[in-house]
């Protein structure tokens, strides 16, 4: 049986062999051997010549994919209402907010009561809908999932830590906090045009009061700051993000975040609110969206930049109806996944745009050629496996080079192993003992992966009450801060700092 999905004879450097391309969108690999195609051939071309082994392999199983032709085809509505019915099917109800104990990595999970309106936040977007029930096993320990139905339509099961409780919507402030977003953004890409990857700066009790963003990339980028109240940082930037926002909470502190509004920004902010929301949409350059580019087809972008592309192979392919392809992915054809919908594989797609060793570097404050040292020694230990660590590109040289997100990981992992035992809460107390012979109530901070960071404390009580800092290595603060929330903002950039020292 002949595959439905389009492929073409190629040829692989100046070799005799005939491999395999596929044409349903820009795919630069054999779809077996996973090789760069020189160029593709003719059917008269490649007539005669003896088949590349794997590629004539994956052809086959392209073709063996294919359901068989009395397979009803199923419309986006229906493939909807087949995905909510199988949540459905999973799903126990909530009468009440279930709080579970503390694990490694969260504190507490808060499953909400079914009919709760929430509101998911995780890279950078936020969606609402309305819970329904919670799926699991119902065990102690065991990890389960909040059920919720968008406000769109659709449904899904939801890791509990990246949903909130959605606050009642008010517009007045709502409408406040999108012209300081707009005007902010407005100045920044003004001064900045590559300005990218905006970051908010909350004060401890919520209160916004800037926006970090980069600019450049590589080596070469630098972190900036634009305050709510229409001031830009100014001079060559800063090496790490977290310096950049030490440097705008001390704008804040000494009151010099504070400017007139520009007379273009203010007859801009006179627009209607829908409008704002436009433009706020088209200033934010990191949001990632699918273009339809032709039948079935779709580039996925952020802002201007190409990431990838979408192929509809029809609602009767078993594996996934839509194709999701990358330049940059860890497979070396490119290959990223197949999906139910579309936007499962444009997201996808977004996952594997790489990584620049640079912002590995910044983020653990580490030198970018140690980075770059422990990256190629994960792509010469993935090679054989068929997977790559390291992109090669002309433009990827030296600390500018970039890795795929799975070697990101796997970078940061290798950097983030402690060289030593954990310090312990009596190690920490005994250390700062000196300076502040009452300090208690010592609290671990972690990373993401379950690194200590070092120690907050308390030193004082009731209304004398101030809390301090201790770093895993051993340097403490010496000031105290009125929140306990501030001595765990300011411990990560503490220990930035100390390595960044020893480097």
């Amino acid at each position: 049986m002949a595959s439905t999905t389009p492929t073409a004879p190629a040829q692989v450097g100046k070799g005799q062999a005939v491999h395999y391309v596929r044409k349903d969108a820009f795919h630069s690999h054999t779809i077996g051997c996973g090789r760069l195609v020189a160029t593709e051939l003719t059917e008269q071309q490649a007539a005669g010549r003896k088949a590349c082994g794997p590629c004539k392999r994956a052809l086959e199983a392209l073709a063996a994919e294919q359901p068989a032709e009395q397979t009803p085809a199923t419309s986006p509505e229906e493939t909807r209402a087949a995905k909510l019915a199988d949540i459905e099917r999973r799903v126990r109800p909530l009468e009440a907010d279930t709080v579970t104990a503390a694990t490694m990595f969260d504190r507490e999970l808060t499953y909400y009561a079914d009919g709760t309106r929430v509101v998911m936040r995780a890279k950078g977007t936020e969606r609402t809908g309305t819970t329904f029930g919670m799926a699991g096993s119902g065990l102690p320990n065991v990890y389960a999932y909040q059920a919720v139905r968008w406000d769109d339509g659709d449904a899904d099961l939801v890791a509990p830590h990246v949903l909130h409780r959605a606050e009642p919507v008010d517009e007045e402030t709502h409408r406040q906090e999108l012209e300081a977003e707009v005007a902010a953004r407005t100045l920044a890409i003004s001064a900045h045009i590559t300005a990218h990857t905006f970051q908010p700066v909350d004060q401890p009790d919520g209160e916004r009061i800037a926006w970090t963003f980069r600019t450049g990339h590589g080596a070469s980028a630098r972190y900036r700051w634009v305050s709510t109240r229409n001031v830009l940082s100014d001079g060559t930037g800063s090496e790490y993000r977290w310096q950049a926002e030490q440097a705008a909470r001390l704008a804040r502190r000494t009151g010099l975040d504070e400017a007139p509004m520009p007379e273009h920004l203010a007859a801009l902010l006179t627009e209607p609110t829908d409008s704002l929301e436009r433009m706020n949409a088209c200033l934010d350059q990191d949001t990632v969206y699918a273009k339809e580019v032709g039948p079935g087809r779709w580039e996925v972008k952020r802002g201007g930049t190409f990431m990838g592309t979408v192929h509809d192979e029809g609602a009767k392919m078993r594996r996934g109806r839509y194709a999701a392809w990358a330049p940059y992915a860890e497979r070396r054809d490119g290959q990223v996944g197949f999906h139910q919908d579309l936007e499962a594989a444009r997201d996808a797609v977004a996952r594997a745009w790489p990584v620049e060793v640079a912002e590995i570097a910044g983020e653990l404050g580490v030198p970018a050629l140690r980075v770059l040292e422990v990256a190629e020694q994960v792509d010469q230990e993935w090679r054989p496996e068929g997977r790559r660590a390291l992109l090669r590109a002309e433009a990827y040289t030296g600390t500018n080079s970039r890795v795929t997100q799975a070697a990101a990981a796997e970078i940061r992992h290798r950097l983030e192993l402690p060289d030593q035992a954990e310090m312990t809460a009596d190690q920490a107390r005994a250390r700062v003992a000196g300076t502040y012979p009452h300090a208690e109530e010592f609290q671990a901070e972690r990373t993401e992966n379950g690194r200590l960071t070092g120690y907050t404390f308390r030193a004082g009580r009731l209304h004398s009450a101030r809390y301090g800092w201790i770093t895993a290595a051993g340097t403490y603060a010496h000031a105290l801060e009125d929140y306990r929330s501030q001595a765990v903002a300011l411990l990560p950039m503490a220990a930035r700092d100390e390595q960044a020292s020893r480097a």
